[in-house]
């Protein structure tokens, strides 16, 4: 990309590990891959984050989570109520390999991030709830805590600074009368749950889909976008588990951090 001027299309050839930060990851292709490039502008970012001092290995005065975050304080707020994991949040973050290769930074992209702490690695999900609002913290995840063999992730440990600026607690209308903050009421199953039906549509992947309301000439997200969306969930024999609408909250997450 830094050889290439705004307009202008590339195709190269590269092998595979050298994009995958010299580790094989399962599910990724194998061998030569070819890509093309388009470069449609360029934005002005801010300066990237050094990695941090300690970024190969936790120090020996780090804490550690229950699972196997190790953290340490680099500034604390004022102190009050920590997320937990049905809260969404907004973060500041900064994130390296322990080879102290920069993956990620909302810092470069000059605004926070806000996410629910469900639909996040599960080392964010465990970590950040030890910290309370104008908290610093530096966490250590492990490999299985965070994007273990997941294709096209980083891999092995990784290093993050989060800031926590705001904790955005659920409110949940309970239509039933029960505890308003307790968990949502069932919902009851669609008729055709236990299997998908005879008009229903199929993704490449593999995923059954039916319509339910369409919105002619509306936009679609791509794999890259991050979406605010109302669900609901059952399994195949009507139990429900999970979902938005009981909450009356509805759930902003990036495409890149939810199930496949």
């Amino acid at each position: 990309l830094t050889s290439m001027l705004p307009g202008s299309r590339v195709r190269f050839w590269v092998p595979s590990e050298q994009m995958q930060a010299g580790k094989p990851v399962a599910g990724m292709p194998e061998g030569l891959l070819v890509y093309e490039l388009e470069l449609l502008t360029i934005a002005k970012g801010n300066k990237p984050p050094p990695a941090p001092p300690d970024v190969a290995a936790p120090p020996a005065n780090a804490q550690k989570t229950a699972k196997g975050v190790s953290y340490r304080f680099l500034a604390k707020g004022k102190g009050g109520p920590k997320p937990t994991e049905k809260d969404t949040v907004k973060v500041n973050y900064s994130g390296w390999t322990t080879a102290g290769r920069l993956i990620d930074s909302s810092l470069i992209k000059g605004e926070p991030t806000e996410f629910s702490l469900q639909g996040v690695m599960s080392g964010w999900t465990d970590g950040i709830p030890v910290m309370s609002v104008g908290d610093k913290v530096r966490f250590w995840i492990p490999e299985q805590l965070a994007y273990a063999a997941s294709p096209g992730k980083p891999q092995g440990m990784l290093v993050f600074d989060v800031e926590l600026l705001e904790i955005k607690q659920p409110v949940i209308e309970n239509p039933d009368g029960g505890d308003p903050h307790g968990e949502p009421p069932a919902q009851p199953a669609p008729p055709d749950v236990a299997a998908p039906p005879a008009d229903a549509k199929k993704s490449p992947l593999g995923v059954f889909y039916k319509i339910l309301k369409a919105v002619p000439n509306a936009p679609h997200p791509n794999a890259d976008s991050t979406v605010k969306v109302h669900y609901m969930g059952w399994q195949t024999d009507g139990t429900f588990f999970d979902g938005s609408r009981p909450k009356n909250q509805p759930y902003t997450t990036s495409l890149r951090r939810v199930i496949k």
